[in-house]
This record gives C-alpha cells, structure tokens and sequence, in this order.
C-alpha cells in the first residue's frame, strides 16, 4: 500500500494488481483489503488499471472458500465484489473492460448465488444491448446460467430474447448478422437447456431452412445450433428428421470444407444419440454409410475420424437378414 504523499504510476498499479493476482491467498482473509484497497480501482482513470483491478478481485475471492458460501463472514464481501463487477460491466466505457467483467462473471460460477439477485439480473440483461459482441455472447451465457438460480427473473426477459433473436434471424441482411444471432441461439440453448427446451421447435423450425443456401461459415454455426437443439430437444425434432437428414447428408458430400463436415458430423451423431434416428437414414439414404467411410478413408484429421466412428457408432447397425 502505498503512502498518501507518495504518487504512483499507471504502471506501478498494474504491476502490484498483476501481482497479486499470480499468489494463491486462499488460506488468507482478506476481506478488508479487498473491499477497501482493491475495489477502488475499478473507477481509477486508467482503463488497464480498472482491468487489472478486476481480474486481481476476481482472483482472490474466486481462490478463497470464505466467500463461497451463501452465509458467514464472506457474504457481505462476496456480494459487494459481484456488484461491483456488474456495475464495471454496464458501465465503462472501455470495451475491454466490459469484456473482462462479463468474462470474471461466467468464470465465477461460486458468484451465481449473489449474481442471482434480481437487480444483478436486470443490469445483466442491459448488456444484451452492448455494442460489443464478445460482451453480449459472454453475459447471454450467464444469464441462461442463473435461470436456475432466480427463473422468476430471468425467464420472461429470456422468452422476450428467444424471440428477438428468431426475428432478427429471420430477417437479417447480412450473412455476419445471422451468424451473431445463431452463435447467441446456440450460447443460450446450451446455458439454459431445461428452460429453453419450449422454443426448440420454434427455433428449429426458423434455423432448418437455411442450412442448404447458407455460406459454408454459416451453415457450419447453423449446424453446431441443430447438435445442441438435439441435446435439448430429443424427440421434439423428429417431426423434422426427413428434411433435417437430408440437410445434413447435403452438409456431408460438401469436400470443400472441413469445419461444414465436422459440423454435419456433430449434428447427425447428436440426433441419432437423443433423437432415436438410428438405423433408418441407412435405409432411407443408402449411400450415406459409403460417405462416412469416404470421409474416415480421406481425411487425416484424427477428431474427424473419431466424429466419424462415433456416429456410425451411434447410428447403429442393420439387419442383415432385413
């Protein structure tokens, strides 16, 4: 701690904050000074100073089980830091800054208890309108994280965000701002899986029809999105699954991505895992056992090539009397 008539720099504050972040202080209390030392640089002037003041709070209280508890001598601290960190997030104005507050909050799940509160909610939520989109994914995870801490809060806003997305999804100009939406679908559809599962329909039903047309980027999302919607929906999707199959073997023959491919792969192993579509896409596709040996014959990538024998795995085996 520096004397009062003594200036410091800058960079002076950076290195004791980095510092302090690199010890482990977990069999040390150290409540007062992170409230009366730490948290006062979240407002200092320096965007790297306030950066490094999150990250070091973050750290010490993360590292300390005292402040992991719901009850006790850490629980005011805990409580005050997570609102702290909310606040840095909403309100600074250095992008990075936000980032790293929103990216403490996900690392932080032993904050969920104090992130739960209903104004912590309402202050998260004003970052889905962040003008940066690494803070939004980042906060949207967190978010769907705590519809199990406080669902009251959390889910009619999330509702509203489920269909806000489809509608920008369905109406985008741009093949980036469809892609945004379909990274947000899939962050929120993996964070949220029991509260989203009402909409998995909905969202299926707007994403399916444009796998076929979309760039080999997108379509590769657009996939990643189908895998997840399976985890979470199972039978759900069946009422797709002839449309749904033939986009994906569509996905499959395409040789001129790797990642397109990867993504089909993911999507058809999910689908015969949770959706019971096992067996008949041999029958009703009958090259498509030929187009996964081409695929573990020709590529050398060893996590295609596990993809691939997960999914023969998971389709199962025909009859050979049938």
């Amino acid at each position: 701690r520096a004397a009062n008539n003594i200036h410091v720099t800058n960079d002076t504050l950076v290195l004791a904050l980095r510092t302090l972040r690199i010890f482990d202080f977990s069999e040390e209390n150290l409540s007062e000074f992170v409230r009366n030392e730490i948290l006062r640089y979240l407002t200092n002037s320096s965007a790297a100073v306030r950066k490094e003041a999150i990250h070091a709070v973050s750290h010490i209280v993360m590292a300390d089980p005292l402040y992991r508890s719901m009850a006790g001598a850490g629980v005011e601290v805990a409580s005050e830091v997570v609102q702290r960190l909310v606040s840095a997030a909403v309100i600074d104005v250095d992008r990075d800054v936000r980032l790293m507050a929103v990216q403490m909050l996900k690392k932080g799940i032993c904050f969920d208890f104090h992130m739960g509160k209903a104004q912590n909610i309402q202050d998260l939520f004003l970052l889905l309108n962040d003008e940066v989109f690494e803070v939004r994914l980042t906060v949207l995870a967190v978010i769907g994280r705590l519809a199990n801490m406080n669902p009251a809060h959390v889910m009619p806003s999330l509702r509203r965000m489920v269909v806000q997305l489809l509608t920008e999804l369905e109406f985008a100009r741009s093949n980036r701002e469809s892609e945004e939406c379909i990274q947000l679908l899939m962050v929120l559809v993996r964070a949220a899986e029991n509260w989203v599962r009402p909409y998995v329909g909905d969202i299926f039903s707007t994403i399916l029809p444009r796998i076929d047309d979309a760039p080999a980027q997108l379509a590769s999302k657009l996939l990643d999105t189908v895998a997840a919607l399976a985890r979470v929906g199972g039978s759900d999707l069946v009422p797709y699954s002839d449309e749904l199959l033939a986009s994906i073997i569509h996905a499959l023959s395409d040789t001129s991505n790797a990642t397109k491919r990867m993504s089909a792969l993911q999507a058809l192993n999910n689908c015969a895992s949770f959706c019971g579509l096992v067996i008949d896409p041999y029958i009703e596709y009958p090259d498509l056992f030929k187009i996964l040996t081409d695929i573990l014959k020709s590529q050398p990538d060893s996590k295609m090539q596990l993809e691939v024998m997960r999914t023969i795995g998971a389709l199962g085996a025909i009859d050979p009397h049938r």
